[in-house]
């Protein structure tokens, strides 16, 4: 198992911050667009954001040189904050997120989804994204926001469809899961699961029509 990351950040539901003994780290909180950033860094698929795309989706009305500077602060408090390796620069214009110092539910949801873990993907699964959550960055980032919560919602939705099909684990197995099962099993779990999901979807369009 991949060691333990030093924070924990929570979005799916009401938005917070642990570390690794359980104790809130949430005063970034009050810095919303600064907590949104690094929101958007946890849960990017991409390996690295430009800092010029950065800077245009969190101060969009702010000119070049005045949005950069403020993504400069950002990125300056956020390091301040959880560690100066929490924030990776690839040389002068792009950043990434250290997701061995900060880990991400979404990240965790997404992985036991797309793994087949769906006891685990619905536990994770604590509210809507970013439900509690409001910052004034502009649409575009609206926008995102938007779209990542109906996306996990689905995913959310299909994997309890899923859970249904399979065998509620023992106590026993709780305590083994991620160790005895193969990855084979995971992908044949999933397989199954995904065919259990599709009959259900055509049954749904069925009764519709």
């Amino acid at each position: 198992m991949p060691p333990r990351a030093t924070y924990a950040l929570r979005t799916l539901g009401s938005a917070h911050i642990v570390d690794a003994a359980g104790r809130p780290h949430d005063a970034i909180l009050s810095q919303p667009r600064r907590f949104a950033l690094l929101v958007y860094l946890a849960v990017s698929q991409r390996e690295y954001e430009s800092r010029r795309s950065l800077a245009a989706l969190f101060w969009p009305n702010a000119s070049d040189t005045h949005a950069r500077g403020a993504l400069k602060q950002a990125v300056f408090a956020i390091r301040r904050t959880f560690g100066p390796g929490v924030i990776i620069s690839r040389g002068a214009q792009e950043l990434t997120l250290d997701r061995g110092v900060l880990q991400c539910d979404v990240r965790e949801f997404s992985d036991a989804f797309r793994e087949g873990r769906f006891h685990d993907a619905v536990a994770l699964y604590g509210g809507d994204f970013l439900e509690t959550f409001h910052v004034d960055a502009g649409d575009e980032f609206q926008s995102w926001i938007h779209a990542q919560r109906a996306s996990l919602a689905k995913d959310y939705r299909a994997a309890l469809t899923a859970r249904k099909a399979l065998p509620v684990p023992s106590s026993a197995a709780l305590q083994s899961i991620g160790v005895a099962t193969s990855r084979r099993n995971l992908r044949s779990v999933a397989i199954v699961a995904a065919g259990v999901v599709a009959i259900a979807t055509v049954a749904a369009a069925t009764r519709r029509n």
